[in-house]
């Protein structure tokens, strides 16, 4: 003799401690049948049933989108996604109730953050970050998302200026960015050129690595340059 066990899930098992996995959320009942007999000389067995139910939760979702690479020093916004299925029969009420972010930087060093579903960070060192998301219901239910962002080091902008110093009407002021390096061992794509006031051109955007003013006025002028990989 010995115990029958259904699960409500067309799924049952024999003995006397037994487990049983559930695929999905929901409530189920869960029948139990202890049987003895036959023994001479009686003819027939015995059988006792018992009833009950099991309610399976709902495991939340974590997720979350972010960018997939940046530049050092940008402040990076992770968008809060994580859900949980409230739609399901006999399983109502459920909640995230605990939101933590896990940030690890390229120097292996982790920041915990608590609470903020939304998370803005600034990212001020080059190579791989990894950010987690852990959340967890109302009942106890957890899930987890891992993912990472490549954050890439900035550019170094540098030019020579032929000749310098320059007298006032000598003509044409040579800018040369031949210098600029890329921080990820790529290569420059745009050199965006701001000369001042008193040159002309003032300006000049986005493919010239060499270029070239004409100073109308005497002075002591700045001149810019943002490059671009």
């Amino acid at each position: 003799w010995g115990p029958d066990t259904t699960f409500g899930q067309a799924s049952s098992g024999t003995g006397y401690q037994i487990s049983h996995v559930y695929t999905q959320p929901g409530v189920y009942c869960v029948l139990q049948q202890m049987v003895a007999g036959p023994i001479p000389p009686c003819i027939y067995d015995y059988a006792h049933t018992k009833i009950d139910s099991i309610i399976i939760y709902p495991d939340p979702i974590a997720d979350f989108q972010s960018p997939v690479d940046a530049c050092k020093n940008d402040t990076i916004s992770f968008i809060y996604n994580a859900s949980i299925d409230n739609t399901i029969p006999g399983v109502s009420n459920q909640i995230i109730v605990n939101v933590e972010w896990i940030i690890t930087n390229p120097l292996g060093i982790t920041t915990n953050y608590f609470g903020p579903n939304n998370l803005s960070l600034p990212l001020n060192i080059a190579g791989t970050w990894k950010v987690e998301l852990e959340v967890e219901s109302n009942n106890g239910c957890t899930d987890t998302k891992v993912d990472s962002i490549i954050v890439h080091n900035l550019p170094t902008a540098v030019f020579s200026v032929l000749p310098d110093p320059s007298c006032l009407g000598n003509g044409t002021t040579i800018f040369d960015a031949d210098s600029s390096l890329d921080g990820n061992g790529g290569q420059i794509n745009s050199w965006e050129w701001d000369f001042g006031p008193s040159a002309n051109p003032s300006s000049s955007c986005c493919n010239n690595e060499r270029d070239s003013a004409t100073f109308i006025l005497n002075g002591n002028w700045l001149v810019y340059l943002i490059v671009q990989d």
